[in-house]
């Protein structure tokens, strides 16, 4: 055993940079390694300590179709949850490089229109039929466009605001009879509100999570401001608020801004966003007028839109109230 010893020292002393060179190089790795195994831990307790400080949230829930009263109940139930609070989102607008790789949103309204002159329901169906109008000619557009450079054909569809359940449920009604269309669009339009309820809920959204796919065959979406946070599509190119509050809901708009193709294309009818407004032509003008505005384009339907209906359907003439 002697010998061996100085066996060893003999060896270290005649390469002694030689050991040491190592011997710091074992002790680095074991530093280094120690400190990548406590690294997480460390973080872990470190942003805990954090955010029972600042009181930030430790779990976000996002809905896509938005969460009710009942739903942030529910929420405070759950065992071991100590709070929970609720909030809204904004949608922003981002430039790069002085480009904006959104859709352009405008509005489309009748030249020198008179609100007054027609009663709620004929403006919520003068403003549907004109929008299913502009839909129409959109989608022919986006399938020239698509088979004339080769990209996949983009399948659009309309988003119409209702105020509440009750006049959603009129809408639907209005849409899904012959009245419209000859009914062409009863089998291609979904509800979407808080009186959903069960399987019919869940078939909803599981329609609206599949809008962009080729196979899904829905048109129009109407809905009582419960696409919030969460539903974003690429497909969304023509909105149609109904007697709503506002002139226009940017948080709406932003529903639809994406760009199909993931860029601007340079062709006006691909990367617009248009939404139907007449009964506030006056405000439409100003707030395109103003700077700061997220519209700043004003476009009237005779001249944005061919007279294309459904499969080849007659359009229905100007000021038919379609009943």
């Amino acid at each position: 055993m002697k010998a061996f010893n100085k066996d060893i020292v003999r060896s270290i002393r005649h390469s002694l940079g030689r050991f040491v060179a190592i011997a710091a190089i074992v002790a680095l790795g074991c530093g280094f390694y120690a400190g990548l195994r406590m690294t997480a831990p460390d973080m872990k307790l470190a942003a805990d300590a954090y955010y029972d400080g600042t009181d930030l949230m430790d779990i976000r829930v996002v809905s896509t179709l938005g969460l009710t009263d009942e739903d942030i109940e529910a929420l405070r139930d759950v065992p071991g949850v100590s709070g929970v609070e609720a909030a809204y989102s904004a949608d922003v607008l981002a430039t790069l490089n002085d480009e904006q790789y959104v859709k352009n949103p405008v509005v489309v309204t009748r030249r020198d229109f008179n609100a007054g002159e027609y009663s709620d329901n004929q403006l919520d169906r003068m403003k549907l039929l004109d929008g299913v109008r502009l839909h129409e000619s959109t989608k022919a557009k986006l399938e020239v466009y698509a088979r004339t450079f080769g990209k996949r054909i983009v399948k659009p569809f309309v988003l119409v605001v209702a105020k509440d359940t009750e006049h959603s449920k009129k809408i639907m009604e209005y849409v899904s009879s012959p009245d419209f269309f000859d009914g062409y669009y009863a089998d291609k339009v979904i509800e979407v509100n808080s009186t959903k309820k069960g399987a019919e809920k869940d078939e909803n959204i599981e329609l609206l999570l599949s809008l962009e796919k080729p196979e899904n065959k829905i048109e129009i979406v109407i809905h009582v401001n419960m696409l919030k946070e969460g539903w974003d599509v690429t497909n969304l190119y023509t909105i149609v608020p109904l007697r709503t509050s506002e002139t226009l809901t940017e948080q709406t708009i932003g529903r639809g801004l994406r760009l199909p193709y993931g860029e601007r294309t340079g062709d006006e009818y691909v990367d617009r966003l248009s939404i139907v407004s007449h009964d506030k032509y006056a405000a439409i003008i100003a707030e395109a007028n103003d700077p700061n505005s997220l519209v700043r384009k004003v476009y009237f339907i005779d001249a944005v839109a061919d007279d294309v209906a459904p499969q080849g359907r007659e359009f229905c003439p100007e000021g038919h109230d379609g009943a």
